[in-house]
């Protein structure tokens, strides 16, 4: 959402990662053998209810964003 950005203290590879304001991140990468993209997430909340009662509404998004 700023623009931000800083190195990311792992070897270089094709990943990207999207860290929201309440600390949830998504990451994208490519498949290293075949042709499509690999999203992980990372839900972040005070306790692990919230967390997981979050992941359908992060998992839609990062599906609607990426047109799938």
């Amino acid at each position: 959402k700023t623009g931000a950005s800083w190195p990311v203290p792992l070897p270089p590879s094709n990943v990207l990662e999207f860290t929201l304001s309440c600390g949830t991140r998504v990451l994208a990468r490519p498949s290293g053998t075949e042709p499509k993209i690999k999203f992980y997430v990372e839900v972040v909340a005070s306790d692990d209810a919230t967390a997981r009662a979050r992941i359908p509404e992060v998992l839609e998004s990062v599906r609607k964003l990426a047109g799938l």
